[in-house]
């Protein structure tokens, strides 16, 4: 085990030290020499100071908070990575606690995806906190991630003092019309969203009037996305209403 994991170390290694840009390892947590804890953490010793690799693909490996706790040491040191791709891991809030940490501090990442892993509202609301300070980062999706209304009221406290997202998912993460409420009130001072996706949620009418509320004031945002929620002919006929107003 320790020889096969070794010889794939050292394939991964020998594309980092020729100057890689991109490193994709995504969905190889199977076999003897898969990308697990082990793996990461050995990893995260070379990245840590590379200059190279500015995209980083660990999707579908299963990882869980300590592989997160271990790639939030190239967020507090690494200014060279742009793209971090973490969806369709373990990830939970634990985890995404050091992540966020280490966003803090960030000075180079722009994309961050966490698609389908186990982040709650505690999760959402220590990546709040980073949004406050961090004016890097442009991305940040959290596609099918239980963060209910709780974290998105807490996203929200945080947008108006961001001034670098300008795409933000919150596809099917259990958000209902308090948590779109919040969203849309954080949003009448937000400059710099210009993609928000809202789609399969349980946002329902009076969700709905927010958000319209919302696009007669907002300049920026470009692109709103409300599939397969709720919305019956009352915030149907709201949204259509704002769109005729709206200047974005």
């Amino acid at each position: 085990v320790r020889e096969a994991r070794a010889e794939a170390l050292a394939k991964t290694m020998g594309l980092i030290t020729s100057g890689a840009a991109s490193l994709d390892l995504a969905g190889n947590s199977t076999g003897f020499n898969g990308v697990d804890d082990v793996f990461v953490a050995q990893l995260v010793e070379v990245l840590e100071t590379n200059s190279s690799v500015v995209s980083l693909h660990l999707e579908r490996n299963n990882l869980g908070d300590t592989s997160a706790q271990a790639l939030a040491r190239i967020l507090k040191r690494n200014g060279t990575l742009k793209a971090l791709d973490l969806d369709y891991n373990n990830i939970g809030d634990s985890g995404i606690s050091n992540i966020a940490n280490g966003l803090q501090v960030n000075a180079g990442l722009h994309q961050l995806d966490l698609i389908y892993n186990r982040v709650g509202h505690q999760g959402a609301e220590r990546l709040a906190d980073a949004l406050i300070t961090n004016n890097m980062l442009k991305t940040l999706t959290l596609h099918g991630n239980p963060i209910g209304d709780a974290g998105a009221a807490a996203l929200a406290q945080a947008l108006p003092l961001n001034r670098s997202l300008q795409s933000l998912s919150l596809h099917a993460v259990n958000l209902g019309d308090e948590g779109a409420s919040r969203l849309s009130w954080s949003l009448h001072d937000n400059r710099s969203i210009k993609e928000l996706c809202l789609g399969c949620n349980r946002i329902m009418d009076p969700g709905a009037a927010q958000l319209a509320r919302m696009l007669k004031d907002n300049t920026v945002l470009q692109e709103l996305r409300l599939e397969n929620n709720n919305i019956g002919e009352v915030g149907g006929l709201r949204l259509a209403e704002a769109l005729e107003n709206n200047r974005s």
